[in-house]
C-alpha cells in the first residue's frame, strides 16, 4: 500500500497564543479516558472479555449525541464523516427559480460542527442554515415593524426583505439608555485612572462607529505617547519589545486600580508578548450594569475608524449591511478574533469594496434587500477569496493576473503606484507561506489597510473557506426564501433574514431590562 506524506500546517507563534479553530469552539470532549492503573471498578481481571465491554459501556455513557426537536426544515445533508482541515464534498450544481446558475454550495461551518460532535451520524442526517440550538428568543427584531393600528403588508419579497434588514439595525444600535451608562461609566473610569493615564479616555472599536451591540466589549484605547517616533518615514516600528513592555506597566497599574474599587470586576488579562511584539488586553466587567469594557494601548487611535466614518457618511446603507452580514457570521462563529473569524476591521473593508465598485447601483436604503444578495453573490460565489484580496481605497479585487498587467503597464516595480506595491507585498506574503508549507497563512483573508497599504487586515481570519461558505449558503437560503415569498405578515415564523441568522437574543433583552431598571432607581439613589 503506498503511503503519501502528510502535510503539517504550521502557525506561527503570533497566532498560537490565541487561535482557536471554530470547529472545535462548540464542542466538548467527546469521551473520558479511562486510567487502567487506578482501582475504578472497570477492569475484571479475571475476564478480559468482560473488562472491554465495561469500557465500551463507560464510554457509550458518556458521548454528546446532537438531539433534535421540533419542525427543521433541512436545507442540504451533511457528509457522514468530515475531518477537521478537510475541504467536505460539494454538492451539484443547481439553478434557482429566478434562472441563476449557483456553484456548488458548500456546508456551513456550523453544519460541519454538528457533524463532528454527533456521536454516530448516518448519511441521512442533514442540517438548517445556522440550526436551532434551543427555543430562544429569534427574530425580536421584527417589533420594530409592528404597528399599533395596522397590519404592515409588502407589494413584495424584496421590499419585506429591505424592511426586516432596516429594522434588525435599528434594534441593533446601542439605545439611549446604553449609551447613557456607558457614558456615565467612561467618566467613572476617567476619574479612577486620573494619576495612572495621561489623555484623556475615548471609545475605539466598533463601539466608537455606531457598529457595535448591547452585548459586545466597549474597547477603551490607552494612549502611550512614543518619543522616538516624530512622523518620519523611517521611524522604530510601534510594537518594538520596549513599547510593549511600556504597554504591559501601564495596563497592570490599569488593573491594580481597578481591582480596588468595588464596582468592577477583572475578567481576564492577556499578558502582553515582548518576544511575538503582542500587547496585552485587560477586560473587565461593570457589577451593576453587566457592561464588558476591554483596555488595550496605542500610540495614537486608528486612523482607519476615520476612514469606516466617511463610508457611512457616504453609503447611508453601509450600517445595516454591516449589521446584517456581522450577524450572518457571527451564527456560524465566523466572526471576531476568537474563533479566527473576520474582524469588523476587515468586513467592513469589503463592505465599502462592494459599495464602491457599485456606485450608481443601488438607491441607496430604499433597496437594501437587493444590496444585501448582491453581497452574499460577490463575496460567496464570485471572488474567490482564498487567492484574491480587496482593497477599498482605491476598490480594487486583486491577485497574481492584476500584477502581470501592472508589470507591463508600469514596468519596474520603483514605478509602481503605492497602492499596488503593498498588493504586490501581500500577495507575495501568501506565497512565501504557501512555498514554506504553512497552509492556514497562505489562505487567510488578505484585505488591504486603506491607511497603511502594506498591513493586511484579514490577517487574523485564518477560516477564509468558511467565511466564504457562510455567504455562499446565506445567498443561497434567501433567493429560495424569496421565491417562494406568498405575502401575508410578518411574524417572528414568517420572516425572510431569521431564515439565514440563527443568533438567540434573549441576553440583549435581558441586558436592556437592566440597564433601563437601572436608569429608573438612579434618581431614587441620587436622593
Amino acid at each position: 500500500m503506498t503511503s503519501f506524506p502528510q502535510r503539517r500546517i504550521l502557525l506561527s507563534r503570533n497566532y498560537a497564543s490565541w487561535y482557536t479553530s471554530p470547529l472545535t469552539i462548540p464542542c466538548r470532549r467527546l469521551h473520558r479516558t479511562v486510567d487502567c492503573r487506578s482501582d475504578n471498578g472497570a477492569i475484571v481481571p479475571d475476564s478480559l472479555e468482560k473488562t472491554l465491554d465495561a469500557h465500551r459501556d463507560a464510554n457509550r455513557a458518556s458521548l454528546i449525541r446532537r438531539v433534535y426537536t421540533g419542525d427543521v426544515s433541512p436545507v442540504r445533508k451533511v457528509p457522514s464523516t468530515v475531518r477537521s482541515g478537510s475541504r467536505p464534498s460539494r454538492p451539484q450544481s443547481h439553478t434557482t427559480s429566478h434562472g441563476e446558475s449557483l456553484k456548488p454550495l458548500p456546508p456551513s461551518a456550523e453544519s460541519i460542527t454538528a457533524a463532528s460532535i454527533t456521536s454516530a451520524p448516518t448519511q441521512g442526517t442533514s442540517l438548517s442554515f445556522g440550526a436551532l440550538r434551543s427555543p430562544r428568543l429569534r427574530a425580536v427584531w421584527l417589533k420594530q415593524l409592528e404597528h399599533p393600528n395596522k397590519t404592515q403588508f409588502f407589494q413584495d419579497g424584496g421590499s419585506q426583505l429591505s424592511a426586516e434588514i432596516r429594522a434588525l439595525g435599528d434594534y441593533i444600535m446601542p439605545t439611549a439608555v446604553e449609551e447613557e451608562q456607558a457614558q456615565q461609566i467612561l467618566a467613572e473610569i476617567s476619574q479612577l485612572l486620573e494619576g495612572v493615564v495621561s489623555h484623556p479616555l475615548q471609545w475605539s472599536g466598533a463601539r466608537s462607529l455606531g457598529l457595535g451591540t448591547t452585548l459586545s466589549a466597549m474597547p477603551i484605547r490607552l494612549l502611550v505617547p512614543d518619543p522616538s517616533r516624530s512622523g518620519q518615514v523611517r521611524e522604530p516600528s510601534p510594537t518594538r519589545p520596549y513599547m510593549v513592555s511600556q504597554y504591559a506597566d501601564l495596563l497592570r497599574e490599569v488593573e491594580n486600580e481597578l481591582r480596588r474599587h468595588p464596582s468592577y470586576v477583572v475578567l481576564r488579562h492577556t499578558s502582553a508578548n515582548v518576544k511575538s511584539n503582542q500587547a496585552g488586553i485587560l477586560d473587565v466587567r461593570h457589577r451593576e450594569t453587566r457592561l464588558r469594557l476591554s483596555f488595550h494601548c496605542g500610540e495614537k487611535y486608528d486612523n482607519l475608524y476615520e476612514h469606516i466614518k466617511n463610508w457611512q457618511a457616504e453609503y447611508p446603507s453601509f450600517r445595516y449591511l454591516f449589521v446584517a452580514s456581522r450577524l450572518i457570521l457571527q451564527s456560524n462563529i465566523l466572526y471576531g478574533k476568537t474563533g479566527a473569524g473576520i474582524t469588523h476591521p476587515a468586513l467592513a473593508v469589503l463592505l465599502a469594496n462592494f459599495l464602491k465598485m457599485s456606485h450608481g447601483r443601488f438607491l441607496g436604503n430604499n433597496d437594501l434587500g437587493e444590496q444585501l444578495l448582491a453581497f452574499l453573490h460577490k463575496f460567496g460565489l464570485e471572488v474567490d477569496l482564498q487567492k484574491s484580496g480587496v482593497a477599498a481605497d482605491p476598490p480594487a479585487i486583486f491577485d497574481r493576473r492584476m500584477i502581470r498587467r501592472a508589470y507591463q503597464e508600469h514596468g519596474a516595480k520603483a514605478n509602481w503606484p503605492v497602492h499596488l506595491r503593498g498588493q504586490f507585498s501581500l500577495l507575495n506574503r501568501r506565497q512565501t507561506a504557501l512555498e514554506r508549507g504553512n497552509l492556514a497563512l497562505a489562505q487567510r483573508l488578505c484585505v488591504q489597510d486603506p491607511t497603511n497599504y502594506l498591513e493586511d487586515l484579514g490577517t487574523p481570519c485564518l477560516h477564509t473557506a468558511f467565511v466564504q461558505m457562510t455567504f455562499r449558503d446565506a445567498y443561497q437560503v434567501l433567493r429560495t426564501r424569496l421565491a417562494e415569498w406568498s405575502g401575508g405578515r410578518v411574524t417572528p415564523t414568517r420572516n425572510l433574514l431569521g431564515s439565514v441568522i440563527r443568533t438567540p437574543f434573549d441576553k440583549t433583552e435581558q441586558m436592556r431590562k437592566l440597564l433601563a431598571s437601572r436608569k429608573e432607581l438612579s434618581p431614587h439613589r441620587s436622593n
